[in-house]
């Protein structure tokens, strides 16, 4: 009996956890993701079966020769009688036709035509199952025939504000080349609609690659690559994991350190939520991961509704402005202890913590000895001051500097410490029509202050914003870079979102021509130590076409007069009106139940809210769809049935 699956743009899994085939009997989740993993890399487009324009077929069929039905060369699954039939169609792509075995141990491609597969090019063989390791396939993309451009010192890898990464040159006029093409948007929007969101971009120490991570399916889906000079990214590892930590290189250059939850406690005094987290590592050609050390991470941060600006500072910075934060080190890693990033540790191979502390926003020094960073009080998100840490026992030096203190850097040379501080400067009331909270506009200044903290401060650049973040300095130039994140007044006076813009100034105070900044908005920039760089376009793809009411607006296909359930994730609240408030609340919906929807979408306190009344006793109310919870990730609380 054949079976018909229609994926929408952004689907979750359904409520009993399973995927839509295996809840009909059909092929399991595994299966289906070697599938579209197989097919992504053959057709240089990331799809999976969770989001993808089109739909996919699956079928009990009998196997008609010992390559399950397949007319591939060699014998793959010699004496097998039955078989999965897997017909793919992508809208305005290609069609094609995988068999499996029942259990899964086989997987072949049979035939299909679109995009990177050519119809005169015998398809191939067994489907390897994934095994954890790097795969050395391209980032979503055939390998690329476009010319490539070089770029020279000093050379910025960032994200555009389309949410894909790009390289380019500080001070020409050449334009930035995107080395990946699949996020198209959404990346610093407050609802998730993006195919891909990519994050934690670090150059490695000679500066010739550029390591980055990704995320795409709701989080199922986490990737690292490597960008070589001439080369375009290619995967090192994909699995589960814990990339709101961020990703390290190590010393010599040869290996990317990354964070996978182990879901074990991690028993540490006075820090109930900690658990344990593996330090995994990966050669930068791929191959299978080793195990080269623990840390312990705090988690359960709260999330709530922000302000536009906020959201911008926290995508460009992360939550509450602390960066991922994970250093490789010749004594262990240095990591934030929690998800505040109130809370800072050098942790050593044995997963032993040397020392901790209520430190956070650290930058490393180029000798690796020392880092600079904020210190805090146990509950308050504002720094109290500047301090130095010694790498290896943990030794405090506290600074002088200025009030209103935000974010660090150093020198390249590491006798220059860089901070960004802000002073309100005026209150942002936003319009009747504006539904959104406001924050005010800052007074943002850079500043420049000798690392022994003996001399008083020089300002680099002086501006108005919501905050200045990503201080770094080229190593190979007298130029250092930031993102300066607008105010909510551009909402106010312009009708448009705040902007993160990447800026340029000179070490070298009052020099012409500073600060620049760069065409387009752009976060998350990081200088390269190289003297030059080749990057290699990515093959541009486009955004998924909209599916059964799916927009910008409303990305989950919610409609009036449809119905829709609560997703596994937890209790919702239901409310009197489009609010968050400690008294409208007029219930609580629970996963799985199911509601009409009544009206909607309305955008209120920068979230989505649904007019909705629960089957069947007819609660009713308002209620979010979705949120950005404190480490970023998009939570979905109600989803179309």
């Amino acid at each position: 009996m054949k079976r018909v699956v229609i994926i929408l743009l952004l689907a979750l899994a359904l409520p009993l956890l399973t995927s839509p085939a295996e809840a009909q009997g059909g092929p399991s989740e595994g299966l289906l993701d070697r599938v579209f993993t197989d097919l992504s890399t053959r057709i240089g487009k990331n799809v999976t079966w969770r989001r993808m324009d089109g739909r996919y077929l699956w079928e009990e069929v009998a196997a008609s020769n010992d390559n399950l039905g397949c007319e591939t060369p060699g014998a793959a699954a010699p004496g097998v009688t039955r078989a999965w039939k897997i017909n793919i169609d992508l809208t305005g792509v290609g069609q094609y036709e995988y068999r499996a075995t029942l259990d899964g141990s086989v997987v072949l491609f049979c035939t299909g035509t679109g995009l990177g597969i050519s119809p005169t090019v015998t398809p191939g063989g067994a489907v390897v199952p994934s095994t954890g390791g790097g795969s050395g396939s391209l980032a979503d993309q055939p390998p690329s025939t476009t010319a490539t451009t070089t770029y020279a010192s000093p050379v910025v890898g960032y994200l555009s504000d389309d949410g894909n990464v790009r390289v380019a040159q500080v001070g020409t006029t050449t334009a930035p080349t995107a080395i990946t093409g699949d996020a198209n948007g959404g990346t610093l929007n407050l609802y998730w609609s993006a195919n891909v969101l990519y994050s934690n971009l670090v150059w490695s120490p000679d500066g010739t690659r550029l390591a980055f991570t990704s995320v795409s399916n709701e989080g199922r889906d986490t990737r690292v690559w490597v960008s070589t000079t001439g080369s375009a990214p290619v995967q090192v590892a994909t699995g589960n994991y814990a990339v709101d930590l961020g990703i390290a290189w190590s010393p010599d250059g040869t290996e990317i350190a990354y964070p996978v939850a182990t879901n074990q406690p991690a028993n540490l005094p006075g820090d109930p939520n900690a658990q344990i987290y593996q330090m995994q590592a990966v050669s930068v050609l791929g191959g299978q991961p080793r195990v080269v050390g623990s840390i312990a991470y705090g988690v359960g941060c709260g999330g709530g509704g922000y302000s536009p600006a906020r959201v911008r500072y926290y995508y460009a910075s992360g939550y509450e402005g602390n960066p991922p934060g994970i250093l490789w080190t010749n004594a262990g890693f240095v990591h934030k202890t929690n998800c505040t990033g109130r809370g800072l540790a050098l942790t050593n191979f044995n997963g032993q913590r040397v020392w901790s502390g209520m430190y956070g926003r650290p930058a490393l020094s180029p000798n690796g000895q020392t880092l600079v960073a904020l210190q805090f009080t146990n509950m308050s998100p504002d720094p109290t001051g500047l301090i130095l840490i010694n790498v290896v026992n943990g030794q405090v030096t506290p600074l002088s500097a200025p009030l209103g203190l935000d974010q660090v850097g150093w020198s390249a040379d590491g006798g220059t410490l860089y901070v960004s501080t802000r002073t309100l400067l005026r209150n942002v009331q936003a319009p009747a029509n504006v539904s959104v909270f406001t924050e005010g506009v800052f007074t943002l200044t850079l500043w420049a202050l000798p690392a022994s903290g003996a001399a008083t401060p020089t300002a680099l650049y002086t501006g108005e914003g919501y905050a200045i973040v990503g201080i770094q300095a080229s190593r190979t130039a007298a130029v250092i870079g930031f993102t300066l994140i607008e105010s909510d007044e551009t909402i106010v006076t312009t009708g448009k979102a705040p902007a993160p813009r990447l800026g340029f100034a000179s070490t070298v105070p009052n020099t012409p021509g500073f600060p620049m900044f760069l065409l387009g908005a752009g976060s998350q920039m990081s200088f390269s130590a190289a003297a030059g760089f080749t990057a290699v376009p990515a093959a541009v793809i486009a955004r998924n076409s909209d599916v059964s009411g799916t927009t910008g607006d409303n990305p989950l296909g919610l409609r009036v007069g449809g119905t829709a359930y609560v997703t596994p994730g937890g209790n919702v609240n239901v409310r009197r009106e489009p609010a968050i408030s400690a008294d409208n609340v007029v219930g609580i919906l629970r996963p799985g139940d199911v509601v009409n929807i009544l009206n909607g979408p309305q955008v209120a306190g920068n979230l989505r809210w649904w007019q909705v009344s629960r089957v069947p006793d007819g609660l009713s109310g308002w209620v979010v769809d979705q949120y950005v919870d404190s480490s970023g990730k998009v939570e979905t609380n109600i989803l179309p049935r």
